[in-house]
């Protein structure tokens, strides 16, 4: 696994690298924007970046929005290690693509933490459950917009024969379809692996209302027609 650490304080980056180098993660350091970028720009891929806020030539938030509209590196997770911690700063860099943040003096076993849970949840890949084709292809794009995989499955049975706890992140599906329900498929899925999240996104019942579906197991619930933020938002808050 290849970290870029992005980092100008020579305490803070020795702590960073000499913890990553320990957990034996790859680390390419680079000191300033424009050492960052010109690794960016090489053939080597990156699993994960880790910026401070303030840097020379340019802060860590332009250097987010540069990361976030550049469709090479938008899908790196980032996280940032600051001394601001201040909720507006915290805030901006996660409005700015940031995944996590972390605060200095950084703890050695706070970053181990982090950065393996950016890392496996960069890598997991959502799988959408839903028998109407178009709505499959909206899903799709919506999330894959975030950053993330998808696997796509047109019934509760398919759906199984894909499920794998060790790659599937986040489970969404739809209550109603043909055979097995999306109520049925949930507990499915629950009594295979609890720790998965399941989102129901549904726009008829049939006699279920959200409190069964809850009660069920369900770790979310959004009702159709919704808005494409609404999805994106309950997706980055289960994976991150």
């Amino acid at each position: 696994m290849r970290i870029l650490l992005v980092e100008e304080d020579p305490v803070t980056l020795k702590t960073i690298k000499t913890t990553l180098d320990a957990a034996e993660y790859e680390v390419v350091i680079a000191n300033s924007r424009r050492m960052a970028i010109n690794e960016l720009n090489g053939h080597r891929f990156f699993d994960a970046i880790i910026c401070t806020i303030y840097m020379p030539g340019m802060d860590g938030f332009q250097f987010l929005e540069y990361l976030q509209t550049n469709q090479r590196y938008n899908k790196i997770p980032v996280l940032v290690v600051s001394a601001q911690h201040d909720r507006e700063s915290v805030m901006k860099s996660i409005e700015l693509g940031a995944k996590d943040f972390i605060v200095k003096p950084v703890d050695a076993r706070i970053l181990i933490t982090k950065i393996q849970h950016l890392i496996e949840n960069s890598t997991k890949t959502i799988l959408i459950v839903d028998d109407d084709p178009l709505m499959r292809g909206l899903l799709k794009k919506i999330v894959e917009r975030e950053g993330y995989k998808t696997k796509e499955a047109e019934s509760g049975e398919q759906a199984l024969e894909l499920f794998d706890s060790k790659k599937i992140g986040l489970v969404i599906s739809d209550l109603e379809m043909p055979g097995m329900n999306g109520l049925e498929l949930l507990k499915a899925i629950k009594e295979k692996s609890r720790k998965i999240p399941v989102l129901i996104v549904t726009g008829k019942t049939y006699g279920y209302d959200k409190h069964d579906v809850l009660e069920a197991g369900a770790d979310g619930y959004i009702t159709k027609p919704f808005k494409n933020f609404e999805i994106a938002r309950r997706v980055a808050a289960f994976l991150h």
